[in-house]
């Protein structure tokens, strides 16, 4: 074997005592953990003591591939195809199986590289898993738009109305830890502040009609200082923050310019006048730690005397909106919108845009459930939203959508080392 190149891989990989035995299956489990917060990077508490609710999984997975070219994508999908319909069957249990294909989905986002030609498959269980798959096989990713440039500006941009915003965030409250950790801390100042409970009027009201357009505002506010997190916890470190109308509070916040408790006086104020800011409730704010452009504004908000001036006269009904051009214009060259954007300019990949002039809208999170409500959920809206950055290259920290779960490890037959047995005989 002389100038031949050796790899031997050495590993124990144990099945812990309370994971349920997959009769027959040729799979091999690692220990479940917990997945938590690698290292603390903001005011949300995401260690182990705040998540360690079993209750609370992600009924819509999503299985990303990858590969260097588009038929190694397709390849992929085939052995995933094969492999699923030889081991999976075999889990009768519908909660084994559950938790079988969020393992499936863990350990393809963190056990291998993501390679520049990709696809992100969203399913809900194993028969549109397979369908996706299938997708995958007959449309890969095509070769002219596999590949973008490098050192890509990432913006994140509040809009000034969410539709459906109170059934969104009921939704992923009971479905998202990090959604969850959020949403509770925010609960706690307001009780602090205003002994005021914002959970209980979220979590039972029937409809956003329900709510009044007042706690519409603190709603849609919520559900987008969580989304902030979450894609914090997915690695998203934008180089601009944009905000129209309520959208701008939000922003100011994620931004680290106005504390929760300031945002949520902002809040009350604005509900007090009928959807308008007369007067900031409190002295200073803090500069912004990432630059702020507001609807309608040329200059980014990156002083805090800037912030506190822009807040002044601030309208929840009456703002100028975001314009594609104006985020281009400081360096951002794709975008991921939260909140709705109707009637608005932009769109996915441009939307035949000049490419020269507009960032790419890379995903919408959470517009709206729109008509088809019992299909497209709100896990479900945020996952494919997550695809669609996925798919756009943006290197993701997939373990965010994991947060909080117990997960373990599994080998897949996609993996570069196949653990294949050679036995050398006398």
């Amino acid at each position: 074997m002389s100038g031949t190149n050796a790899h031997v891989l050495v590993e124990s990989n144990q099945r812990g005592d309370d994971v349920p035995a997959l009769d027959g299956a040729s799979v091999s489990y690692g220990t479940p953990q917990r997945v938590v917060r690698e290292k603390p990077d903001s005011e949300f508490d995401l260690t182990p003591e705040h998540l360690d609710s079993d209750e609370v999984n992600s009924s819509v997975r999503m299985l990303p591939l990858s590969g260097k070219s588009s038929a190694g994508v397709a390849q992929m999908a085939r052995k995933y195809i094969s492999w699923l319909e030889e081991t999976a069957p075999e889990q009768e249990d519908e909660g084994v199986l559950d938790a079988f294909l969020a393992d499936v989905a863990w350990t393809a986002s963190v056990g291998r590289d993501h390679f520049g030609y990709r696809q992100g498959v969203v399913f809900s269980d194993l028969p549109t898993l397979l369908e996706g798959l299938e997708n995958v096989v007959s449309n890969p990713p095509q070769d002219e738009t596999a590949h973008m440039e490098l050192g890509l500006n990432l913006g994140l941009v509040y809009r000034g109305a969410t539709a459906d915003a109170s059934n969104l965030l009921k939704g992923l409250y009971t479905q998202n830890h990090v959604i969850q950790v959020v949403v509770d801390h925010c609960n706690q100042v307001s009780k602090e502040l205003h002994d005021v409970e914002i959970v209980e009027s979220i979590v039972t009201a029937e409809s956003s009609d329900e709510l009044g357009n007042s706690s519409q505002y603190k709603t849609t506010f919520l559900l987008q200082l969580a989304l902030s997190e979450f894609w914090n916890c997915m690695g998203q470190r934008p180089t601009v923050i944009a905000g129209e109308g309520i959208g701008l509070i939000a922003a100011l916040c994620h931004a680290g310019s106005l504390s929760i408790s300031q945002s949520l006086e902002l809040l009350r104020s604005v509900e007090q006048n009928a959807g308008h800011l007369e007067e900031v409730p409190f002295d200073e704010v803090q500069s912004p730690q990432t630059p702020v452009l507001a609807g309608g504004g040329t200059s980014l908000l990156s002083s805090s005397e800037a912030a506190f001036e822009m807040l002044n006269g601030l309208s929840v009904q009456d703002f100028a909106l975001l314009r594609p051009h104006e985020l281009h214009d400081h360096g951002v060259n794709c975008v991921v919108e939260i909140g709705s954007c109707d009637n608005r300019e932009g769109g996915k990949a441009s939307d035949g845009q000049n490419p020269n002039s507009s960032p790419r809208v890379v995903a919408r999170c959470l517009p709206s459930m729109g008509k088809n409500s019992e299909t497209m959920t709100p896990d479900r809206l945020l996952m494919l939203a997550v695809k669609d950055v996925y798919d756009a290259q943006l290197n993701l920290q997939l373990r965010g959508l994991f947060m909080g779960e117990m997960r373990r490890k599994l080998t897949l037959p996609t993996y570069a080392f196949q653990r294949r047995k050679y036995w050398f005989n006398d």
